[in-house]
């Protein structure tokens, strides 16, 4: 950072440096024209009533102030008068004189060495024309872009060196607090501590910086311990059927089983299995979904033809059960969903409506536009969900257990809401839990409507 900093230092005082020279030097070349133009104008009043050709003493009496470096010439290029500073011989070409002739010219004589630059104007009086040539030294400029230039050879190293150590100190300083804020995060790192890291009370981008982190930390912390709490969840439910599995077997090969009763036992064992590869495959799609690894096939369906695909297998179990299953659906409304996955919440919804709907009772499956949304529920007319359960209802391995709600001898691992809120979620919608005032539990999906209808 403060090499960077020299860096830009040096390239912005050499064209501040640069700039100021060029500047210096123009300004200084354009009091030099002011000032030949001024005597110019001087040696033109002063010659106005000079009847040419005068010799060259008596000009020299006439001039108020003899410049130190003049030369006249008349109409036809002669040389009239000429300073001693000027020479006997004339410094322009009959061609310079004639461009002088024509305009005036500011030239610096390549013969001469003199420091000096010159202004050659042609006059125009009465009865002739005369040309003057006048000179005026240019020490001030010289000396000027010397010292410049000097300064700037000089300085800059200075100011470069300068910037060099003030942005190391700078960048020092102004790193300080963010390397105070690595320690102690790296210190409560090593202690496993979950406590946040202390807000400076500066109120700038540091502090901002220490909030942003306690959200990510707390955010990691919150993870982390749900993944504590679904690992050791995970592992109780699946010790469960590994042990009926290992009873099972255990039994099967115990020395003069009964066949009937080893047939029994296998098929069992077989059921276990089925459940625990049933529980596996919801572990691994709660797994995926919180990677965001589950890819939708979206695709713009009919709701009813969605609904009514995913409950008829559920039929049979309701004739059963001699559940009436009522459907209360607007046909017209489609829904852009993944037909499989959607129908697997569908599904886990029936399931939970069918497993505590009482004998002779009625389970209703409606779907409406309700403020800009599509909702789909499904009601039974159950002991509904516990109160305390509500808030609770779609974490995973949660179970409702009360007098009128228990699902301890039910064959479940709490998974099923789980999955089925984070389907919806992927489909960016929401399913709650309530209660209906008449009795029985109501789960609802919103779904974002688009004027989606037929």
């Amino acid at each position: 950072m403060a090499i960077v900093f020299a860096i830009a230092t040096l390239i912005l005082t050499t064209l501040g440096g640069w700039y100021l020279y060029v500047s210096n030097a123009n300004t200084i070349k354009s009091t030099i024209k002011a000032n030949l133009n001024a005597r110019i104008a001087i040696l033109e009043s002063q010659t106005s009533q000079f009847i040419f050709p005068q010799t060259a003493t008596a000009l020299k009496a006439k001039l108020n102030s003899d410049p130190e470096f003049l030369q006249i010439y008349n109409a036809k290029f002669q040389l009239l008068y000429s300073t001693i500073e000027a020479g006997s011989s004339s410094q322009l070409s009959k061609s310079q004189l004639s461009k002088v002739d024509a305009s005036p010219t500011y030239l610096l004589l390549g013969q001469r060495s003199d420091g000096k630059r010159y202004l050659a104007q042609a006059i125009q009086y009465e009865r002739t024309k005369q040309i003057f040539l006048i000179g005026l030294g240019t020490d001030q400029l010289t000396d000027s872009e010397g010292t410049i230039f000097s300064r700037i050879i000089f300085g800059i190293p200075l100011l470069v060196l300068l910037a060099a150590f003030g942005g190391f100190w700078l960048a020092t300083r102004a790193l300080k607090p963010v390397e105070r804020l690595r320690l102690e995060a790296e210190r409560l790192r090593n202690e496993g501590s979950t406590k946040s890291l202390a807000i400076p009370a500066t109120k700038d981008e540091l502090s901002s910086l220490a909030i942003t982190l306690n959200h990510f930390l707390s955010d990691v912390g919150e993870s982390i311990e749900r993944q504590k709490v679904f690992v050791a969840s995970a592992s109780h439910e699946l010790r469960t059927p590994l042990s009926r599995i290992m009873a099972d077997l255990e039994l099967a090969l115990t020395p003069n089983r009964d066949p009937k009763e080893v047939t029994r036992l296998i098929a069992h064992t077989s059921n276990s299995i089925m459940n625990l590869n049933l529980l596996c495959n919801s572990l691994l799609m709660l797994a995926n979904g919180e990677r965001h690894e589950i890819e939708l096939q979206k695709r713009l369906l009919p709701i009813g033809d969605v609904i009514i695909e995913s409950i008829t297998p559920y039929q049979s179990a309701a004739l059963e059960k001699e559940v009436l299953l009522v459907l209360d659906l607007d046909e017209q409304i489609r829904v852009e969903v993944d037909p499989a996955h959607f129908g697997r919440v569908i599904e886990n919804m029936m399931e939970n409506a069918l497993r505590f709907a009482p004998h002779d009772s009625v389970i209703t499956i409606s779907s409406a536009i309700t403020n800009d949304q599509i909702s789909i529920s499904i009601s039974d007319m159950g002991p509904g969900f516990p109160p305390e359960f509500i808030s609770e209802a779609f974490k995973p391995f949660s179970r409702a257990v009360s007098k009128d709600y228990n699902t301890r001898g039910v064959n479940t691992a709490g998974l099923g809401l789980s999955i089925a809120e984070m389907i919806v979620k992927l489909h960016n919608g929401s399913i709650v839990a309530s209660n209906q005032l008449s009795g029985g539990a109501v789960l609802t999906i919103y779904l974002p409507y688009g004027n989606k209808k037929m």
